[in-house]
């Protein structure tokens, strides 16, 4: 995200992290660069105060590891939100 206006902006990003109900699944957190983690919904919050001109970049990564018998559904989907200001 960059910041092209002349004054600072604070904004909070949200994102998710999937949670497995079964043991055999796991999901491991890779990196959430400076958001915090839920545990309990895995939803991740980064709250970012970004200056006039400056640029922010987050990044995202977990691994999922099962056994190869195991059948997995993987949804992707891409939602980007943008308010006026």
């Amino acid at each position: 995200m960059r910041n092209n206006r002349s004054a600072p902006i604070k904004i909070n990003i949200y994102d998710q992290i999937p949670i497995s109900s079964s043991s055999d699944i796991i999901v491991t957190v890779d990196n959430i660069s400076k958001a915090v983690k839920d545990d309990l919904t895995g939803e991740t919050v980064c709250e970012v105060l970004i200056l006039p001109s400056e640029t922010f970049i987050t990044e995202l990564a977990y691994t999922v590891k099962y056994l190869k018998d195991i059948n997995i559904s993987v949804q992707k989907f891409k939602m980007i939100s943008c308010l006026n200001f």
